[in-house]
């Protein structure tokens, strides 16, 4: 089950500009499992929460270098994941309607995401691997290493 994860977790759908590859999903998972090892995030449920913003801009101070082409914007990498195989974006309502009218638009902004999806969900597995000391550990690796 790891292994699976590893591998997802090493080929993440990731942007590219002027020759640098997008930082925002790996920093977007490394907070998510912040907030788990943290107890603020208790299920595979994942609230895109002021705190979620807050650790994903602190970890992309400490991990993104400065002069980087990419702004650290929350809302992007937390609605890109829902193009990897662990990842859905569950929307208040609408279902699959809204998630294709809010394509059409910005769907990044935090405001529009706080209005329209509900939370992210994950894999189950993937959340009790990311409780988990050494499965979080494996994959803060991995994200790390790619």
């Amino acid at each position: 089950m790891l292994n699976k994860y590893l591998h997802q977790f090493s080929n993440l759908h990731r942007n590219k500009l002027k020759g640098e590859i997008a930082p925002h999903k790996p920093i977007m998972l490394l907070s998510v499992m912040d907030l788990i090892e943290a107890g603020f995030i208790t299920s595979n449920k994942i609230e895109f929460s002021e705190m979620l913003e807050e650790r994903f801009k602190s970890n992309w101070k400490r991990y993104v270098k400065t002069d980087s082409v990419f702004k650290p914007n929350a809302g992007t990498p937390f609605w890109h994941l829902n193009y990897e195989p662990f990842w859905r974006l569950v929307p208040f309502c609408g279902g699959e309607e809204t998630l294709a009218q809010l394509k059409k638009s910005n769907p990044y902004s935090s405001g529009t995401i706080r209005k329209n999806i509900r939370y992210a969900e994950i894999d189950s597995e993937l959340f009790e691997l990311m409780k988990d000391v050494v499965g979080r550990k494996e994959l803060k690796q991995c994200i790390m290493h790619n």
